[in-house]
């Protein structure tokens, strides 16, 4: 595998996206921020997001060293010289709550159960519906999601809404004082609340975006 000598013009390999690609998502499954990573490895942000994006493709090895050991990994691993990470694995059990409207919200827990995963998050939740599929949440995906009582404009989140639960982009607008949930499928229209509505709006965590398909 050479990553050392790369012509700008000639377009990358496998192994090179490969390598990209893990080191963004061990990022991004820690939860780290690519400033965060940066100043650990002593680089800049800028340096870091040319590494994922394949803009840089020889990194000194001592960084490599550095970024393994920030993501609890190897730098066999980083580097794709072996096919199963070298790292001890883990499992986490954590509540299945019951299901999500990707659509019209619907009734949505029932008796909680509990799963194990390979994941960090708080709980997870099961998607019904299609209306988040443009953001790549399809029906029966298994959403893993962290506690959460606010959200930034734009952010996924579940939404409750009296009893019932949605998954949507949420927006906040103080001035007007409304809440617009948003569906990521153009055939679903914004669910608007404001005013005394408002209190029935209740926020309970922000998807990861780490999605499985779990059963239809």
């Amino acid at each position: 595998m050479d990553f050392i000598k790369t012509r700008k013009k000639m377009p990358p390999t496998k192994n090179q996206i490969d390598f990209a690609d893990r080191l963004r998502k061990k990022r991004l499954d820690l939860g780290f921020s690519l400033q965060e990573v940066a100043d650990k490895v002593g680089i800049s942000k800028v340096t870091l997001s040319r590494y994922e994006t394949l803009d840089i493709t020889n990194i000194p090895s001592d960084k490599i060293e550095r970024l393994a050991e920030i993501y609890k990994t190897t730098p066999a691993y980083i580097m794709g010289w072996e096919k199963k990470e070298a790292v001890k694995e883990f499992k986490i059990t954590v509540p299945l709550l019951g299901k999500v409207a990707c659509g019209i919200p619907i009734e949505a827990i029932g008796d909680t159960k509990y799963i194990t995963i390979d994941e960090k998050c708080d709980y997870c939740l099961v998607a019904e519906g299609d209306s988040m599929t443009g953001v790549g949440v399809n029906h029966g995906d298994l959403i893993y999601m962290n506690k959460a009582d606010n959200l930034e404009n734009g952010d996924i989140g579940a939404i409750a809404i009296g009893d019932d639960i949605t998954l949507k982009r949420f927006y906040y607008y103080r001035e007007q004082n409304i809440i617009i949930l948003r569906a990521a499928n153009p055939n679903y229209e914004d669910q608007v609340y404001s005013g005394d509505m408002l209190k029935d709006v209740k926020i309970i965590g922000k998807a990861k975006f780490l999605t499985r398909k779990y059963y239809k």
